[in-house]
């Protein structure tokens, strides 16, 4: 349970900065939104380096993933920096942590993926890094990605 409430507050936190645009408008989403509608499911994170961390949820009513780069400070408190919204359809969906740059895994990369149907093969759509320098989630090409695939 003290998980859970922690997850939430991370969520509600985060949920309160400002979207970059992805493939849709921005919009940005309130801490009252995810507390009250309570549309907003917590897909993952994933420690990207030190104290930063990439952060995603899925807006279960109008099919968009929100992915978050956030930052931890010594005590635990979360800091959001930067957000992207991206627009999805039902065979989409959102991947960091299994993403490969010229078949090396990068943490700080984070790709929207389309599967068709229930093909084992998959593509990848959009692409983005954390840059930590700037502290914003930036638009890159998709040349040479890939996603790590287990056996």
């Amino acid at each position: 349970m003290k998980n859970l409430i922690i997850i939430l507050i991370v969520g509600i936190v985060a949920l309160g900065c400002d979207e970059s645009n992805s493939s849709s408008e921005s919009t940005k989403i309130t801490t009252n939104d995810i507390a009250t509608n309570k549309n907003y499911d917590w897909i993952g994170e994933m420690k990207i380096y030190s104290n930063y961390w990439v952060e995603a949820h899925h807006d279960t009513i109008d099919s968009k993933f929100i992915v978050y780069l956030t930052q931890h400070n010594k005590i635990n408190k979360v800091h959001p920096l930067d957000s992207v919204r991206i627009d999805a359809n039902s065979n989409d969906w959102v991947d960091f942590g299994t993403v490969m740059y010229n078949g090396v895994i990068d943490s700080e990369i984070i790709v929207k993926v389309n599967q068709e149907n229930d093909s084992s093969e998959f593509v990848i759509i959009e692409a983005w890094r954390t840059n930590l320098e700037s502290q914003k989630i930036e638009s890159i090409p998709i040349d040479n990605l890939t996603i790590e695939k287990y056996d």
